[in-house]
């Protein structure tokens, strides 16, 4: 993520993050704030698409959601949780790790509980962030939201799904060009395989909007792969 549209993002994300605490009377007061610590991991170094930009994209998709779908926000606990899940899913992103999910997971419970947030808050937004490593569907609706709002953007449009193609290359350059297009490729299968998942998406909702979309880039992606 480079300085300009940092700038540009910045404000924005700050903004979501007042609107979110003022929904539920929470104050980020506490030196460091919980957002001082967001913005620390989503703006740091070797981001390139799982940044500040993703987050705010992913957190106006759930302002949309709630006027389009409102009868899914009505309990508070569950509003909470799922948008807590979107701010932490990815805040810890580590390109040589595996355990990602886990150490965000933990955080996302950590951080509601220090905001004043309910344990069953903290509880259910761990759980939905774990829930974002889409190894498996899983069986809570506000996990499977928050898992199909994470991967929207593999519905996007050919160009636009190639660009954040390119961003997320970059934030795997330790790795060759055939480790990259090995790991790629085996990632795009699983979600084609239909052994291993029936939907890319969870929700019904999603299936019905996205699904045909995102399943022809991931199609096109595995194609180009398997020819190089």
């Amino acid at each position: 993520m480079d300085k300009k549209e940092y700038a540009l993002y910045k404000p924005i994300f700050e903004m979501h993050w007042r609107t979110f605490c003022d929904r539920f009377g929470i104050e980020d007061k506490k030196m460091p704030t919980v957002l001082s610590t967001l913005l620390k991991h989503y703006a740091g170094k070797g981001r390139h698409y799982h940044s500040i930009v993703h987050i705010v994209k992913l957190i106006e998709e759930l302002r949309r959601l709630r006027k389009e779908q409102p009868a899914w926000f009505l309990d508070p606990v569950e509003d909470a949780a799922i948008e807590l899940a979107i701010w932490f899913h990815d805040v810890i992103y580590d390109t040589s790790k595996h355990d990602n999910e886990e150490q965000s997971a933990q955080l996302a419970e950590a951080y509601a509980l220090r905001l004043g947030f309910s344990r069953a808050v903290g509880q259910r937004a761990k759980d939905y962030v774990r829930a974002t490593d889409h190894k498996q569907f899983a069986k809570d609706f506000g996990a499977q939201l928050v898992c199909d709002v994470d991967l929207l953007s593999l519905a996007l449009p050919p160009t636009a799904f190639d660009e954040n193609t390119r961003l997320i290359r970059l934030e795997y350059q330790q790795y060759t060009d055939e480790e990259w297009r090995q790991g790629r490729l085996a990632w795009g299968e699983s979600f084609l395989d239909p052994n291993k998942r029936p939907s890319i998406y969870q929700t019904e909702y999603y299936r019905n909007r996205e699904e045909t979309y995102a399943r022809a880039n991931l199609a096109r992606m595995v194609e180009d792969l398997r020819a190089i």
